[in-house]
């Protein structure tokens, strides 16, 4: 099932702007900073690239200001590839031996396949780290922001 769908340029600037409003203007004990964020076409092309990637999903995150002597959290995205059912591309893998089970240090792993540890679990290609705007918005001036 496709997620996600286009958008006219006037319903994103009447969601953006909404945005803007709840989160940037009405919100003085603790502000939004960040308005968007922006990934290259390497980043996201690393991502899709992977084999069985139908699709990206955006986690809302926050990091440490970048700001010296801040200690204020910023607002990010972090994007992992989905599956075709929608799953988060991330892999357990069991390590040496034949994937199924590890017997590690089990002294019964010759009557039970019982697994010495968890497997380790490793993701394919998360990004993080976008170009956050304001500071980074480039040169001209869209009608979103």
């Amino acid at each position: 099932m496709p997620a996600g769908e286009l958008i006219s340029l006037e319903e994103a600037k009447m969601r953006t702007g909404r945005f803007r409003e709840q989160f940037m203007q009405r919100r003085p004990e603790a502000p939004e900073v960040v308005k968007a964020n922006a990934f290259s076409k390497d980043i996201l092309l690393r991502i899709l690239d992977q084999p069985g990637c139908e699709g990206i999903r955006m986690y809302h995150a926050v990091r440490p200001s970048q700001e010296p002597g801040s200690a204020a959290l910023v607002r990010e995205l972090v994007l992992i590839g989905t599956d075709r059912e929608g799953n988060d591309l991330i892999e357990i893998t069991a390590g040496p031996g034949d994937g199924k089970h590890k017997k590690g240090c089990n002294p019964l792993g010759i009557f039970l396949a019982l697994p010495a540890s968890p497997p380790p679990v490793t993701a394919g290609a998360i990004a993080a780290n976008p170009r956050p705007c304001p500071h980074m918005c480039g040169g001209s001036q869209s009608p979103l922001g």
